[in-house]
């Protein structure tokens, strides 16, 4: 019987398919979660965070003198940044990070203009050619000014990347999608430790991290299609009946026989987007409620990418370190999505900064070189990685729909604040060497607190104006 309903179902939406217009939501929804198709282009698409990864986090090595186990020359080394010209070498992972920002403000908006395709293909070729120019430089200066421009196109790739793959995601498989990018961003982040230990110098380990985008970019020009969203909305006949045919050869989901014209950006009549500002004037509270998130998104950033920049300074093998910190984030991406579903958005996300916290006050009275030390951090990586994952959750259920992608992108732009002094918590521990804890615990348990002034999420339906929050939170707070 199961089966039969099944069939009558399929049968069905290819009978809607005929009659009616249809969104690029309807069409993924009828191809499923099966499609060989739309499979490939979320794996291409989240191999993408794989090379990205490399180039983000190669940092680790290419910054440090790393003396307890590695013949690596790094930039430090070759060029004497040692004493008082320490901090030039965190100046270059800043300009990384600066780069980032620049990227996020300027790249999102020619992806809407041009193309996601185009835009995501130039970014992975520009990380190539700017690393290896980087692999050439004579001089901190240059050196610095390559890092800028591989950071304004791997924010680049990684968002256009992220929103190409998930506008190629049915309903049924954005949770799979989730889990996926987050897994193949650990495998290059992983991949990093073995490519630092056969590099003889720096330059081979940037061109190692940077040369498979251009790889990765190659394939995806031949295999990876333009985004159905972002053709509808241009109305490109020609592409779209391409996209339909590739997706559907046999047409078994009768959507090869579709026409372009058939298909509608969306079927209701959204309400403009309207200014963030002015939103947040209207409605005094949601300013507390994006204070709050834009202040978690930083904290996270900044710890994030401390403890993973920070992990080639432990005592121990330096290869062995990098590789736990990043191991430790597969659990984290796969739980966390469980344990928001079964205790709510804000207990994960109030609790992992608070066990954060706990294992950064932790290590302050701990020795170095000890197994339990090793553990802490990895418990402080593991509680932050899951928070990074549930904020984009939990912001994405907070922010309405009118003023989403706004608010979401401003407060990604603003966490590089984060990224940005990042690279100095190493600068912290030349000042006192448990002072990178006190500033991490610090940080983390002011994050975890202030979630409980935020509402909960968890089986409430997505608001569509700042009104409806508003609204709903009066309700609750009866």
């Amino acid at each position: 019987m199961e089966e039969i309903d099944i069939l009558n179902d399929k049968k069905t939406n290819c009978e809607e398919m005929d009659s009616e217009k249809q969104t690029p939501d309807d069409i993924l929804k009828v191809l499923g979660k099966s499609n060989h198709f739309l499979l490939s282009c979320i794996i291409l698409t989240g191999l993408s965070w794989t090379v990205l990864s490399m180039t983000g986090l190669n940092a680790a090595f290419i910054t440090q003198t790393c003396t307890n186990c590695t013949t690596m020359i790094s930039i430090v080394d070759e060029w004497g940044l040692r004493d008082s010209k320490s901090y030039l070498a965190d100046l270059t992972t800043t300009g990384f990070m600066v780069g980032n920002m620049v990227g996020g403000a300027l790249v999102a908006q020619y992806a809407d203009k041009y193309g996601r395709k185009p835009v995501f293909l130039l970014c992975l070729a520009g990380i190539t050619f700017s690393g290896i120019l980087a692999a050439f430089s004579t001089n901190i200066e240059t050196f610095f000014v390559c890092r800028l421009f591989q950071g304004v196109f791997y924010t680049g790739g990684a968002l256009v990347g992220w929103v190409l793959g998930y506008e190629c995601a049915p309903l049924q498989l954005r949770c799979f999608t989730n889990v996926l990018f987050g897994l193949t961003w650990v495998l290059g982040y992983c991949m990093v430790a073995p490519l630092a230990y056969i590099s003889s110098t720096w330059r081979w380990l940037i061109v190692y991290t940077s040369f498979p985008n251009i790889i990765l970019a190659l394939i995806c020009y031949l295999y990876l299609p333009e985004s159905l969203y972002y053709l509808v909305s241009e109305g490109r006949s020609a592409e779209i009946k391409d996209w339909l045919r590739r997706a559907d050869p046999k047409n078994f989901n009768n959507v090869r026989s579709l026409e372009p014209a058939q298909i509608v950006h969306t079927k209701i009549t959204q309400e403009k987007p309207r200014s963030l500002i002015s939103e947040l004037l209207k409605y005094k509270i949601f300013i507390v409620y994006t204070s709050v998130l834009i202040y978690l998104w930083i904290c996270d950033t900044f710890i994030y990418f401390g403890l993973s920049l920070y992990s080639t300074h432990l005592a121990g093998n330096v290869y062995v370190n990098y590789l736990l910190m990043g191991l430790v984030e597969v659990p984290a991406y796969i739980l966390s999505p469980i344990a928001m579903n079964k205790y709510g958005r804000k207990f994960v996300l109030s609790g992992t900064h608070i066990l954060a916290a706990l294992s950064f006050a932790g290590l302050i009275f701990c020795s170095e070189g000890n197994t339990v030390t090793i553990a802490l951090w990895m418990l402080g990586k593991f509680s932050i990685s899951c928070s990074f994952m549930s904020i984009y959750v939990y912001a994405s259920e907070i922010f309405p729909t009118n003023i989403r992608n706004l608010s979401i992108g401003f407060c990604e732009t603003l966490s590089r604040i984060g990224g940005i002094l990042a690279p100095y918590v190493t600068t912290l521990g030349r000042i006192w060497p448990s002072l990178p804890m006190v500033v991490l615990g610090f940080i983390s348990l002011l994050g975890g607190l202030l979630v409980f002034i935020m509402p909960e999420t968890l089986n409430k339906p997505l608001p569509s104006t700042i009104h409806e929050i508003s609204t709903r939170d009066e309700r609750d707070s009866v």
